[in-house]
Formats: structure tokens, C-alpha cells, sequence
């Protein structure tokens, strides 16, 4: 039986510390990713939860569930956004300040607006069906 022969050529050249790529710049994209994504499923899901309500006025619990689940994927494309934002600010260098900012002011300050909002509506729907 023929062998493969071993090969004795040297190693790749490893490339140095400075010159890797945090993995905390990789993950904040992603996270920030996460929280847009989670955040624009939260508000279609708010205005779709919103048409429900209004139809299932005389079940109140539907209406509660259906402003529920919006409400609990705003609250964690908040949750994501305040964890990308905090990895954007251990990294080395910032490339994407467009993406800060459309982190910052969308899944944060509108997404906690918004579910503030869907809050003060599931309590209003629960207040409303023990009447």
C-alpha cells in the first residue's frame, strides 16, 4: 500500500495580536442586527396587535395576549440594543456610526416608547375585562 507522503513544508505565518479582529466587534454587529430585527417585529406586531384588539373587544384576554407578544419583542430588541451598545464601546475602533445610531435611536428609545405603550394598553384591556 502506498503512503501519502508527510509534507515538511514550514507553517502559514500566524498573524499577530494587532492584527485580529476582536470577537467583540464581530458580536456587537450581530447584536445590533438582533435588536433592528427584534424591533421591527415588535412594531408590525404592535400595529397588527392593535387591529386584533380593536376586533376582539368582547374577548379581552385575546386582546391581551395579542398586545403582549409585541410588547415582550420591543422589550427585547431594548434588552439587545443596550447590550450592543455596550460591546460598541469596548471595541478598538468604531467603523459604523451610522449602525450606533440607528441602534441607539431606534430599538432603544423607540422601542421602550413603544413598549411602554403596549404596556399601558395590556393593563387598560386587563383593567377594562375585570369591569
Amino acid at each position: 500500500m502506498a503512503h501519502v507522503p508527510i509534507d515538511a513544508s514550514p507553517a502559514p505565518p500566524r498573524t499577530g495580536p494587532s492584527e485580529l479582529v476582536p470577537a467583540c466587534e464581530v458580536g456587537w454587529r450581530r447584536e445590533s442586527q438582533r435588536a433592528l430585527l427584534l424591533f421591527l417585529l415588535g412594531t408590525g406586531g404592535l400595529v397588527f396587535a392593535l387591529q386584533v384588539a380593536a376586533l376582539t373587544v368582547m374577548v379581552p384576554v385575546l386582546a391581551a395576549v395579542s398586545l403582549i407578544v409585541p410588547t415582550a419583542l420591543l422589550l427585547s430588541g431594548v434588552a439587545w440594543a443596550i447590550w450592543a451598545l455596550a460591546d460598541m464601546g469596548q471595541t478598538r475602533e468604531m467603523r459604523s456610526v451610522a449602525l450606533a445610531v440607528a441602534t441607539a435611536a431606534f430599538p432603544l428609545v423607540t422601542g421602550a416608547l413603544l413598549s411602554l405603550y403596549g404596556a399601558l394598553l395590556t393593563l387598560i384591556v386587563i383593567i377594562l375585562a375585570g369591569d
